[in-house]
């Protein structure tokens, strides 16, 4: 099983967004993807 640490790299924005560091052990460098906050 991979596994995958999401740290938050900042807060919310306007639009409810946050950016996300997601970084997995089974690669070599930090992968970056954007997930909707629904609070």
């Amino acid at each position: 099983m991979a596994i995958t640490e999401l740290i938050p790299t900042d807060g919310p924005d306007e639009k409810g967004y946050m950016n996300w560091r997601a970084t997995n052990a089974t690669q070599y460098s930090p992968y970056y993807m954007g997930i909707h906050c629904f609070i």
